[in-house]
């Protein structure tokens, strides 16, 4: 067994010292998770983000959170993510690595 067997494992041990806990919730069609599922996610303010859309000319700054795969698997638009004090809308997934899942998501307050 070499280091690159080891590296999903070393990734989630670093993963769940620095993130918080939620509640995942799928939206109704999500083909991958069918319930509400515990969770732990890390999230990121103010991220500079690329233009969506072929003649988009301002960069955007927004919020993005991430979640390990094996939890998540592949958001959909909409699903959402609960934490003690805000809710978390998913938006778009920027990167998917299948160990890790990053999305730019909407955030309210609870």
């Amino acid at each position: 067994m070499g280091f690159q067997d080891n590296l999903p494992g070393i990734h989630t041990r670093a993963f769940n010292q620095v993130s918080i806990d939620c509640v995942y919730s799928p939206v109704a069609d999500d083909p991958y998770i069918f319930d509400q599922v515990s969770c732990k996610i890390t999230i990121e303010y103010d991220v500079v983000l690329q233009p969506s859309g072929y003649d988009a000319q301002v960069i955007e700054v927004g919020t993005t959170i991430t979640a390990l795969y094996p939890d998540v698997k592949k958001p959909q638009f909409n699903s959402t993510f609960e934490t003690a004090d805000k809710i978390f809308t998913v938006q778009k997934i920027i990167e998917n690595d299948k160990i890790f899942v990053k999305m730019t998501v909407s955030e309210a307050e609870i």
